[in-house]
């Protein structure tokens, strides 16, 4: 929703209304888009090379599950720093299997 400010000039010599809408300049280049997208998807190839031989359906699903959700949110978001948050938040998952789960065996 935007929301009109009345600006005047230094000595109020000429009244201007402009439109705000928000801070524009705060989404993420396309290559910080792609460090994170990178930086999910080896998580998740790391974690299924390990997960796979075990043969755990349950952690598999949600591991990949978790990936294409992760992927979706860090082009869908509108700011660096909740594309930032979503890679974090994806591996906080894969850094809980690694600690819970008895890998490999």
């Amino acid at each position: 929703m935007k929301h009109f400010l009345k600006v005047r000039w230094y000595k109020g010599v000429i009244p201007q209304i402009m439109a705000y809408t928000g801070d524009v300049y705060d989404s993420p280049p396309i290559i910080v888009r792609v460090a994170m997208t990178v930086a999910c998807a080896f998580g998740a190839a790391f974690t299924l090379w390990y997960l796979v031989p075990t043969g755990w359906g349950v952690p598999i699903i949600l591991v990949s599950s978790g990936l294409a959700f992760a992927l979706y949110l860090v082009w869908s978001v509108p700011r660096a720093s909740q594309t930032a948050l979503v890679t974090i938040g994806y591996w906080t998952l894969l850094g809980t299997f690694a600690l819970l789960l008895p890998i490999g065996g």
